[in-house]
């Protein structure tokens, strides 16, 4: 539901699914004129990351739909997005690399949530990395901070996705 500046209710409540799933780690970003929300449901066919684009007024632009595919029974989770304007960016943890843990992955979707890239996987360790949070750099960067578990205990890392133009 959206509210104004003193918090009334501006649209009626927007609802992404039955209230019976497992839904959790729910994100929400303003990107060009929508707002797009993403989460983590282990209890959907298949479970993985789901998103929805939602108008200024509750309208539903794009429904939930699956963001992360979940090959050989891996579990996506802990989304994070980062509005682009014609694209978004998604963060989420999953563990389809078989290291030991969750690695951090990223892949670009379009505004309408459409893929334009296959999930990358960015980190590289035994332990889990999970929890993104994503903030601009200079230069287009984009700097990702998470807890990480390689050295055997919880730690918070940090690294940065660069902007490269292809040809």
């Amino acid at each position: 539901q959206t509210f104004d500046f003193d918090l009334n209710p501006v649209s009626p409540v927007v609802t992404f699914n039955d209230g019976l799933s497992d839904a959790v780690y729910p994100t929400v970003v303003w990107n060009d004129g929508n707002y797009i929300v993403a989460w983590f449901d282990r209890s959907a066919s298949p479970a993985g990351i789901y998103a929805s684009v939602v108008d200024p007024a509750g309208n539903t632009v794009v429904a939930p739909t699956a963001i992360s595919s979940t090959p050989n029974g891996s579990f996506s989770r802990y989304p994070t997005l980062k509005a682009l304007g014609d694209r978004v960016l998604v963060l989420f943890s999953d563990d389809r690399g078989g290291n030991q843990g969750y690695e951090l992955y990223g892949r670009m979707v379009s505004d309408l949530l459409v893929p334009l890239t296959e999930p990358t996987r960015i980190t590289q360790a035994s332990g889990d990395s999970i929890n993104p949070r994503a903030a601009f750099g200079p230069d287009g960067n984009v700097g990702i901070l998470f807890r990480d578990d390689r050295l055997g205990a919880q730690h918070v890392f940090f690294t940065r996705l660069g902007c490269l133009v292809g040809n």
